[in-house]
């Protein structure tokens, strides 16, 4: 019984690798000359990869080719490759970071309009956070949500403003109006800030990296209990804005260009503009 269940999903996936090529729609019997199966069993297979979406009927019932499982499988593969050579790549910086400073230092990766939490390093003090890899960050709250968020486009952007802004602390944004503010100010900028609002009496500072394309990727953010974080002069606010330089123009920038500012008459047609 086991072995019929191996040669039933062996002979799956070879016929799933007949369409590696091009993905040009075959036919059973097509399927079963290129494999040198019998018919039956290529029918029974093609049905079974049907049924779980990694097939699907051509415009010619005929025919077959692959279906949406397989491209949900690939986007999966990608996503992790890109998480890890990410990290790989910032983890020098934040190492160098959490060296000079002694603070808690995280990364986060943008995935369609949330924040999640890639990589920690806890620093040297008493404090140590406790978020754990895979957490979706507050997306109205943390810093580093907010540094990624704030260079979306409206159209990203605006799924998430209906949704309900829950008050972690007596500091946490929860209007949109105010949170709008706050993302201009970040655009402006270039880094945001969390002073409380997520945790009370931890702040903490991010500045996003971008792709090649100039896009926000993801966000690199220090943070510990009372952290300075107060004016742009702040140490921990031009390191971490240099780190996140760094991490732009090593992993996705050949020049290393990281836009701080969108000009003015864009943004009077984008966030702000539309939500008043």
């Amino acid at each position: 019984m086991g072995n019929a269940k191996s040669n039933a999903i062996e002979k799956a996936l070879q016929i799933l690798k007949c369409f590696a090529d091009d993905n040009q729609a075959l036919s059973v019997q097509d399927i079963s000359k290129r494999l040198g199966f019998n018919r039956t069993t290529v029918h029974r297979s093609v049905q079974s990869l049907i049924s779980e979406g990694f097939l699907q009927r051509d415009r010619d019932p005929h025919k077959v080719s692959l279906g949406t499982a397989v491209l949900e499988l690939g986007s999966a593969l990608t996503h992790s490759l890109r998480s890890r050579s990410i990290v790989e790549t910032a983890l020098p910086h934040m190492e160098a970071l959490r060296q000079k400073t002694g603070y808690a230092v995280t990364l986060e990766l943008l995935t369609g309009n949330q924040s999640v939490l890639l990589c920690v390093l806890n620093g040297d003090r008493v404090w140590r956070f406790a978020g754990t890899v895979g957490d979706i960050m507050p997306w109205h709250a943390a810093a580093g949500a907010k540094a990624t968020l704030a260079f979306l486009p409206e159209e990203e952007l605006a799924p998430l403003l209906g949704q309900e802004m829950f008050a972690y602390t007596p500091d946490t944004i929860t209007d949109v109006s105010t949170y709008l503010k706050e993302l201009k100010k970040v655009r402006q900028s270039g880094y945001a800030t969390d002073i409380g609002e997520t945790l009370p009496g931890i702040n903490a500072v991010a500045a996003p990296f971008f792709n090649y394309h100039g896009k926000p990727a993801g966000a690199v953010i220090t943070l510990d209990v009372g952290l300075d974080v107060t004016s742009e002069d702040a140490s921990a606010v031009r390191l971490i804005k240099e780190t996140a330089a760094l991490i732009s123009r090593e992993n996705f920038s050949p020049k290393g260009v990281v836009p701080d500012n969108r000009d003015e008459e864009k943004e009077k047609g984008t966030l702000t503009g539309a939500h008043g």
